[in-house]
């Protein structure tokens, strides 16, 4: 038998922590800039974002691309990402924490790594994690992930990034290359997630 406080609570509107604005973002319009939590869209350029229906709870979807060690399994994007030593699954991350990430195709053909470094972790309905390596050459950025549930098991994956800082202007002719290495990665993280039992 559940407690009165069990069944009070159960009716209680769920409320989160996370940014509300988060809700409204759409991955529409090639000139759109879209707000981040850390940066809002001062000093915006760009910005890039995804979206894509997966069969899966957002808790696992949440904890398949949080899962960053496995991120070399599935993630044709971001090829491998190592999180500080001692995280051993999405429940061990931190704010602040940095992550490297081992990145391709921006621009096409090449690769990447750099560290960036968690910002917001409210698992399994929000993430965001900024970078600001070589800040005097292509600006600053923050990566933003929403995990919403849909109906029957689904959840909608909406992920996207801006770019901001008088120098990102250096990165705006790789804009499509971005865009395209996101759609790639909601695919990878669609196909990945459906394939695990």
């Amino acid at each position: 038998m559940r407690s009165f406080a069990t069944l009070l609570l159960g009716a209680l509107p769920l409320t989160l922590a996370y940014p509300g604005q988060a809700n409204s973002v759409k991955c529409a319009g090639e000139n759109t800039l879209i707000w981040t939590p850390t940066y809002g869209t001062k000093d915006a350029v760009f910005s890039v974002c995804a979206t894509i229906k997966i069969k899966g709870t957002v808790q696992k979807v949440s904890n398949a691309i949080l899962d960053f060690p496995k991120y070399k399994n599935w993630n044709n994007f971001v090829v491998n990402a190592v999180p500080p030593a001692g995280v051993k699954s999405p429940s061990d991350l931190k704010i602040g924490m940095g992550i490297s990430f081992t990145s391709v195709g921006i621009p096409a053909g090449s690769n990447n790594t750099a560290t960036d470094y968690i910002t917001w972790l409210e698992p399994p309905y929000f993430a965001a994690w900024k970078n600001t390596d070589y800040e005097e050459y292509i600006g600053h950025s923050e990566h933003v992930l929403l995990f919403a549930p849909l109906p029957n098991g689904y959840s909608q994956f909406t992920h996207w990034q801006t770019q901001l800082g008088a120098a990102a202007v250096n990165l705006l002719s790789t804009k499509p290359d971005f865009q395209r290495e996101f759609t790639q990665e909601a695919n990878d993280l669609k196909a990945y997630v459906e394939s695990k039992k």
